[in-house]
């Protein structure tokens, strides 16, 4: 810490409130974006964020995500400060996406101790406008807490390197736990023990310190282990994921890395066009001009590492960290889902801005003697700086709601079916039913046997009160993914209202196997089992659908009326009573409590019941 040390800490406290502002000014505009797309399945449907307790749920979650209980955990908090207030949750991004920024340039300033390319680095980390979708979007937070406590990892790895004594095995344990931390924020952090092991094979620091090589593989020892247990893990945890090679094969498959690392590297220097979802061709052969690009990167990349290793090692180092950050994203693995996403360049483009802010710096110091030439470079930078912050504030906007984010996702591509699946579940949510219908005969048209599409018209239908054309569809749905809960919750509901309970309750069974805290389907099968005479059955259901939704009053008084089938009077009005309390004008309440009362004898209150019922019904 003897670097930081040497700084005034009014200059240190200065550039950190710079970085503070830059963030909060460059995030102004996302506290009125809503939660869409991922945020429903991550927050607004996921009941197990509702409560902290028991921890153990983020550790075996059943959720969308659920090797990473960090990130679920913090949405938990979040939830239990914020509810389903989508501000809140946007506060806990900027404030992340700003502790980073000034890890990037504190870190830097340890490897460096240059005040100049360490600010100019945080700054660059905080306003670089490929970051916008993980700060923005929600799925985000993955990235962010990954790289904060990868950040922390290295930071405190490279303070045991360089002392001893207590504090550096202090250091060292908390290194290990943030490594751990990192990992179980999202899987990427796995290359933190690698990004350590680059700072020390390339820092002048280190150089010279023969003991330290003898050491340094036993201190990544209990990395690697950590790192085993936690793919242990992920492999128990996570759902069964199909994987396949992209275009088929290994070959094509490994070709597509290469056209990868060309887009990333366009996106680092100039993030100009960017995208929700990108959907990139599948090269045929190596002589796509991407490809070629892909291995020229890659080549030259490797020869600068070696090249600037004693001329410029920040510059060296650098590069080494974008190319070993971006080993997991390259899709040398295949991807399931997507083959890139702005999101993923967070962790590698901390290597990019350190290498930005040391070029800077460095310019600047030459240009000391020159300061007409020197004050138009700064002017110029400023004027760079300006550009990057309204890129990143239109970019903001996009993400703003469903509807736009959608549009422009396929005016990138109208093939993307999942921009038109999605914007046809937003015309559905706002029943402006043949817009809808049209998004989703454009999903079919692209993909035949897309089960979504067939879903999102059933549901259409069945709004549009043609209930033979939504059964119809719903079937279809059900029949090519067996597994796709939605279309099976659909069908179920549908066939309830049909009057076909026995099926319904299987179909809605079903989803509840697989989606057992669920409040959705537990409710509206409690529901059909009342309904249907068995009261004691559903009770079960409503009181799993209230672990999740406590302060529903609709399901209280469905509860409520349960028990009065049983018997029970006594829970039966404690929970009528609480329908209640929750929403006085819940008159229903007010009509099952007076057939109670009166079953009970109690007339006087039955009367008031009563009157308090049709008073309200004639409101």
């Amino acid at each position: 810490m003897r670097v930081l040390a040497s700084i005034p800490r009014q200059r240190l406290f200065s550039s950190c409130l710079w970085i503070f502002l830059a963030c909060l000014v460059a995030y102004a505009n996302i506290y009125g974006n809503r939660f869409l797309w991922d945020d429903l399945d991550l927050i607004v449907k996921n009941y197990e964020i509702r409560s902290l307790f028991p921890l153990s749920k983020f550790i075996f979650s059943t959720s969308t995500i659920p090797q990473r209980p960090v990130m679920n955990l913090s949405f938990a908090l979040d939830f239990g400060l914020w509810g389903l207030n989508p501000a809140g949750y946007h506060l806990t991004q900027i404030l992340l996406h700003t502790l980073n920024s000034v890890a990037v340039m504190l870190l830097l300033l340890r490897l460096l101790g240059s005040r100049q390319a360490a600010f100019f680095a945080g700054l660059l980390f905080a306003l670089h406008p490929v970051h916008s979708e993980a700060v923005t979007a929600f799925l985000g937070r993955s990235e962010l807490l990954m790289a904060f406590f990868g950040l922390l990892a290295v930071g405190a790895f490279i303070y045991n390197l360089k002392n001893v004594g207590l504090k550096a095995w202090l250091a060292y344990s908390a290194s290990l736990t943030a490594f751990g931390a990192s990992c179980l924020s999202k899987e990427t952090g796995i290359v933190t023990p690698l990004l350590c092991l680059l700072i020390f094979l390339l820092s002048p620091s280190f150089r010279g310190r023969h003991w330290l090589w003898r050491s340094i593989f036993l201190r990544l020892c209990p990395f690697v282990a950590l790192a085993f247990l936690y793919l242990l893990y992920r492999s128990s945890v996570i759902r069964s994921i199909p994987r396949s090679w992209w275009g088929g094969s290994p070959v094509h498959n490994f070709m597509m890395m290469f056209t990868i690392v060309w887009e990333y590297t366009r996106l680092l220097f100039f993030p100009h066009h960017l995208s929700p979802w990108y959907i990139t061709s599948v090269p045929t052969n190596f002589w796509d001009w991407n490809i070629i690009l892909g291995i020229i990167i890659l080549i030259a990349g490797v020869f600068l590492i070696v090249f600037l290793r004693q001329k410029a090692w920040i510059l060296s180092m650098s590069i080494g960290w974008i190319l070993l950050a971006l080993l997991p994203v390259s899709n040398l693995i295949p991807i399931p889902g997507s083959m890139m996403a702005e999101r993923w360049l967070y962790l590698p483009s901390v290597g990019f801005c350190w290498m930005a802010g040391y070029l800077l710096a460095s310019l600047l110091e030459r240009l000391k003697g020159w300061k007409l030439v020197r004050t138009v470079v700064l002017i110029g930078l400023c004027s760079l700086g300006v550009v990057s912050l309204i890129r990143v504030w239109t970019w903001n906007a996009v993400w703003h709601d469903g509807e736009r984010l959608f549009k422009v996702m396929f005016s990138r591509n109208d093939e993307n079916t999942l921009a038109h699946d999605n914007l046809g579940d937003i015309y559905l949510e706002q029943r402006r039913f043949h817009e809808g219908i049209r998004e989703y005969a454009a999903t079919l048209f692209y993909q035949p046997l897309a089960p979504r599409a067939y879903e999102g018209l059933g549901s259409v239908f069945w709004a549009q009160e043609l209930r033979n054309d939504a059964l119809t569809e719903f079937h279809r749905a059900v029949a090519l993914d067996p597994d796709f809960t939605q279309a099976h919750y659909s069908l179920g509901l549908a066939l309830a209202e049909t009057g076909d309970t026995a099926e319904a309750v299987q179909e809605i069974q079903g989803v509840l196997k697989k989606e057992p805290l669920n409040p959705v389907p537990n409710e509206a099968l409690g529901s059909l089992l009342l309904a249907s005479g068995r009261p004691q059955d559903a009770l079960s259901y409503f009181s799993l659908a209230l672990t999740s939704k406590p302060k529903d009053a609709e399901l209280h008084f469905k509860a409520g009326q349960a028990f009065v089938a049983l018997g029970k009077w006594t829970e039966g009005e404690w929970e009528l009573r609480k329908s209640l309390s929750l929403d006085p004008h819940f008159w229903r309440a007010y009509e099952v409590l007076a057939f109670m009362y009166e079953k009970q004898g109690r007339w006087r209150e039955a009367d008031q019941a009563r009157k308090e019922f049709l008073n309200h019904d004639s409101l």
